[in-house]
């Protein structure tokens, strides 16, 4: 049988049946929750030989995508520049016989299942990496199918395994309002599977819905830089970098990569010496390779106490 989904994988969904915060922090690791490529690579790269078979070939259709994973993926893909021709970066009829079954009417569905999913992502104006996101899990649904009956269970098994809750909460912005159109996408294209698909992706929403309310009431709090750490960033960066840390700070909890402010770590958080830290500010540009930490007070404000390089090590 094939291997639907790896051991971290696994564990994400073992995890969030019985502590919740924790599921996600097995993939996402010391990431904040907000580096979706840093997901994204994860998803990939635990990915087994058939999945990623499929996954290539889906990204074979944009040379967008194909740049958008050599850019942020990996560096030695070979774009092919003409989609209507397979390339070679991965053989898709000798990876261990994987593709033995490809003349059987079941895994003629499957792909078209596949294709008719990768024709309507694209069309939904989602970000890069939530497409790419959304094609991976379609694959592992694909996979799965082959394999036989897909319980409800095992639908959301995969679907959280690839699109966790954070993420969605995170995004839900820009993925909430196309909702139901990514739902109906997935049960018209896995039409085969379409009920336990349609209650996977219901049970889903719900846990999503559940997080963004709780990010809502996070957002409410405010954050300050401790006297003592305005000092040592002063003294160990200047003045220059103590006022994008100040700006930072003032604009509170933000949501995106590619954004200075707090963002909340998951899981416990990073642990300095006997401490774990939850929250995190982090400034772009020239000091963007440092990081203040810090938690709530008894007042709810987020202190920051302590700076770091961006691999959350003491200065």
């Amino acid at each position: 049988m094939r291997k639907l989904v790896s051991l971290i994988m696994a564990m994400v969904m073992l995890l969030s049946f019985s502590s919740g915060v924790l599921a996600e922090v097995v993939i996402l690791n010391s990431y904040s929750e907000y580096d979706d490529v840093e997901l994204l690579k994860e998803v990939i790269s635990n990915m087994n030989e058939y999945e990623k078979s499929l996954f290539f070939e889906m990204i074979q259709s944009s040379v967008e995508e194909q740049q958008f994973y050599r850019d942020n993926i990996d560096n030695n893909y070979r774009v092919n520049y003409k989609t209507n021709i397979k390339s070679d970066n991965i053989d898709i009829n000798s990876i261990n016989g994987v593709y033995r079954a490809a003349r059987s009417n079941k895994d003629a569905s499957i792909r078209n299942a596949i294709n008719t999913f990768n024709a309507g992502i694209v069309t939904l104006g989602l970000s890069k990496t939530a497409v790419m996101l959304f094609k991976a899990t379609a694959v592992s649904l694909g996979a799965a199918i082959a394999d036989g009956p897909l319980p409800a269970g095992d639908a959301l098994f995969i679907i959280t395994g690839t699109l966790t809750v954070a993420y969605l909460a995170a995004n839900w912005k820009e993925i909430g309002p196309k909702w139901n159109s990514i739902d109906r996408l997935f049960k018209t294209s896995f039409s085969m599977a379409s009920y336990a698909i349609g209650q996977a992706m219901r049970d889903l929403k719900a846990k999503v819905l559940d997080k963004v309310s709780e990010k809502s009431e996070d957002r409410k709090s405010e954050g300050e830089i401790s006297d003592s750490t305005e000092k040592e960033v002063k003294r160990k960066l200047g003045s220059e970098a103590l006022k994008k840390f100040k700006e930072a700070v003032k604009k509170g909890l933000v949501g995106s990569t590619n954004e200075s402010g707090i963002k909340r770590l998951k899981g416990k958080g990073i642990q300095i010496g006997r401490t774990y830290y939850e929250y995190e500010l982090k400034i772009l540009g020239k000091y963007g390779d440092f990081r203040l930490l810090g938690n709530k007070d008894p007042r709810g404000k987020i202190i920051f106490t302590i700076l770091t390089d961006h691999k959350y090590k003491k200065m």
